[in-house]
């Protein structure tokens, strides 16, 4: 089976397609107060897991996409394989920054619950971007399947989760499997 390069190909294709459009707050589990350093970054994507903090060298758990996979399954027959894939997305935002230094020379930071808005904004984007492509190196998102999305959910409730904020993009997509030379070179 070829899922580890399907979710390859998906990592790829959210670092240079999706991730450079979006900055966040990079997770700052010490400090969500009016002294929270404000710093803006581009997402990071994993596959499968989301790394422990500890073996992260530095980068931030949060924003990120991690491309996962619920299932996969390939038919010789036909010589394609199918993956219904899973992206969980996470941000993290306190509040809201307001920085006037060149005019008024201002910082302020107020605590609120809007920071839902981000990763919203990053699923819609991925679901934009997912309606208007057909392959993404060889992997064929089928859409006559459906692409879903929804929020983080615990027994059926949308808990909060402050200061951070999850969602979820399910789909499938499907590509082709390649037959061994040695196999079909009787046939030739």
């Amino acid at each position: 089976m070829s899922v580890v390069k399907q979710l390859e190909i998906l990592k790829s294709w959210l670092e240079t397609e999706i991730c450079p459009d979006f900055k966040f707050k990079p997770a700052n589990d010490d400090n969500v107060d009016e002294t929270y350093p404000y710093a803006l970054v581009e997402p990071n994507v994993f596959i499968l897991y989301v790394p422990p903090a500890e073996l992260l060298n530095g980068e931030k758990r949060a924003p990120s996409i991690c491309v996962q996979f619920t299932d996969a399954s390939e038919n010789s027959t036909e010589a394609v394989g199918t993956i219904d894939v899973a992206l969980q997305f996470a941000t993290f935002n306190p509040g809201v920054h307001v920085n006037y230094n060149s005019i008024h020379d201002v910082n302020e930071f107020t605590r609120n619950v809007e920071g839902w808005r981000d990763v919203w904004n990053l699923v819609d984007r991925v679901m934009w971007k997912i309606r208007n492509t057909e392959v993404i190196n060889g992997l064929r998102i089928t859409k006559e399947k459906g692409v879903k999305c929804a929020p983080a959910k615990d027994n059926g409730a949308i808990p909060l989760y402050y200061p951070y904020y999850f969602a979820t993009v399910t789909f499938t997509a499907e590509y082709g499997l390649a037959q061994p030379k040695e196999e079909i070179r009787h046939l030739l």
